[in-house]
């Protein structure tokens, strides 16, 4: 008898996006607005977390050991350090019966800040930047991801850039009871001989942009406080690097934040944008 081998895969102390189970709903009730594309400022903004993420080819794992270089030029402003691991299982199916083993390596290093609001990771495969409530404004968030990358190349060397992203995940407040169309302009559509309360959702699109993909998640979150309830939108706005420059990828994730502007604006209500103004 033969013997087949096979491998899996599993990612720990690494932080992916969140994982959403989904249905696709494409139809909606609302007339189409024009999306804007200006700078945009809520002072009741409803982020939780904005990343900037760049994905490279993957690196021998010999670049761990030049990423211990990071650690000493930013242990000021990131003290708390985390080794980043992979496991690998091994299998194999032969006439003895199946054979398993694993194998833990390290992937990376995360940095956090001390009060938790600003991480980065560096990795094998690439970096990350992540801000997490209170979120300022786009120049100074791009600011310490641009210095932050900057220290990522000299420690890896020239490497090809595959994707760079943006996302933006917000925790937008609707009051129970309400229709969720007085606040979204993207949401499920119930047909009206169906039940219309929803006491929960899950969706996520994949739509093309211009250059790229936007992947969006919703869902409902928890109630945090009597009569108002809270829906996830998580928008990530991807796209390929290839054949980029690092100021290619650079002035195009400084567009692309226009982009995020007009996607989110597209994605509320005038009576919502008032609420978080």
């Amino acid at each position: 008898m033969g013997e087949r081998a096979f491998e899996t895969h599993l990612d720990i102390n690494y932080c992916k996006p969140r994982a959403l189970s989904f249905v696709w709903y494409t139809q909606t009730v609302e007339p189409r607005l024009p999306m804007a594309s200006e700078s945009l400022h809520l002072s009741r903004a409803a982020i939780i977390e904005a990343v900037i993420n760049v994905q490279v080819s993957p690196l021998p794992e010999s670049a761990v050991e030049s990423f211990k270089i990071i650690s000493g030029q930013v242990q000021a402003d990131y003290p708390v350090q985390q080794v980043l691991s992979e496991m690998e299982f091994t299998g194999e199916v032969g006439s003895q019966g199946p054979k398993a083993s694993a194998k833990q390596r390290s992937i990376g290093i995360q940095f956090r800040s001390v009060d938790a609001k600003q991480v980065f990771q560096v990795r094998l495969n690439g970096f990350s930047f992540h801000r997490l409530a209170p979120y300022g404004d786009w120049l100074s968030f791009r600011a310490e991801a641009s210095r932050l990358w900057l220290l990522y190349r000299a420690a890896v060397g020239p490497t090809r850039t595959e994707t760079y992203s943006i996302r933006y995940i917000n925790k937008i407040p609707v009051p129970i009871g309400q229709r969720i169309e007085r606040y979204l302009r993207v949401y499920p559509v119930i047909p009206e001989e169906l039940p219309q309360v929803m006491s929960n959702y899950l969706m996520r699109l994949e739509l093309q942009i211009e250059g790229g993909i936007w992947i969006a998640h919703q869902a409902l979150l928890p109630p945090e406080m009597p009569g108002t309830g809270f829906v996830l939108l998580d928008n990530e706005l991807r796209y390929s690097g290839l054949g980029l420059t690092d100021q290619e990828v650079w002035d195009r994730i400084d567009s692309a934040r226009h982009e995020k502007n007009r996607i989110f604006l597209g994605c509320i209500t005038e009576e919502l944008k008032g609420i978080l103004s």
